[in-house]
């Protein structure tokens, strides 16, 4: 499984809301895989979640 960019910054001002969308490609395998998010501001982070996200 790959990331592509592996890590990407997105500036943005008033954020109410944010998503991230997963495209799991055929040859992935089965499994369990750990995730994190991160929200950054100007101060810093500003949210994280980690969360297992499941190939079937």
């Amino acid at each position: 499984m790959s990331i592509m960019p592996e890590t990407q910054k997105l500036k943005s001002q008033n954020i109410g809301t944010y998503s991230a969308t997963f495209t799991v490609g055929p040859n992935v395998p089965s499994g369990k895989y750990q995730v994190t998010l991160v929200a950054y501001s100007e101060k810093g982070v500003f949210d994280k979640i980690t969360f297992e996200f499941i190939v079937p």
